[in-house]
């Protein structure tokens, strides 16, 4: 099975076994029906989702695993995977190309001419898209999932992500390498 991080559990909320869930901005949709929960992929424990939600601007989250705030706060810490299959069946509504963040992470990254840029390190959302940040030889850059610069056919087919640019599109933008 093909797990995917989405989240980690937080502070527990209430005294029914919901609890916040960190590393997210969105709730977990309940599509994904079911979650699992453990300190790595390999110890992660299978359980349905039976609420999800926002509390304000954070995710809300209530399994099968905590039925009160005692196992609720057991929990706290630990990741949230999801199977990638249910995460692609949910997007593929949104995104034909049905492509996750995980998808993305540890690919090389080439301009439209093949020069190289970098390595996807992480994404995250920047409310308006989604940001993969690239670490190269030139330092650290943010650069934004729009369709303007990005193919994601690409992805698949070549396992790295191919930008539709150039890449002094992007020049004066990148941050300085840190010092070790």
């Amino acid at each position: 099975m093909d797990l995917v991080h989405v989240g980690k559990v937080g502070r527990a909320h209430g005294l029914a076994g919901a609890f916040f869930v960190s590393d997210r901005s969105d709730p977990i949709p309940k599509g994904y029906a079911e979650l699992f929960v453990g300190k790595d992929v390999g110890t992660a424990v299978a359980c349905k989702i039976l609420q999800t939600t926002m509390q304000g601007s954070r995710p809300l989250l209530k399994v099968t695993l905590a039925s009160d705030r005692t196992a609720a706060e057991g929990l706290t810490g630990q990741a949230i995977f999801a199977e990638r299959r249910r995460i692609k069946e949910r997007g593929a509504k949104d995104d034909p190309h049905g492509l996750v963040w995980a998808d993305l992470e540890g690919l090389p990254v080439v301009d439209v001419a093949e020069a190289a840029l970098g390595t996807v390190t992480g994404l995250y959302n920047s409310g308006s898209s989604d940001v993969m940040i690239v670490v190269g030889a030139q330092g650290t850059i943010d650069l934004p999932l729009i369709e303007a610069y990005f193919d994601p056919a690409t992805v698949e087919a070549e396992r790295r992500v191919r930008l539709k640019v150039p890449a002094d599109t992007f020049e004066g933008l990148w941050q300085a390498p840190k010092a070790p």
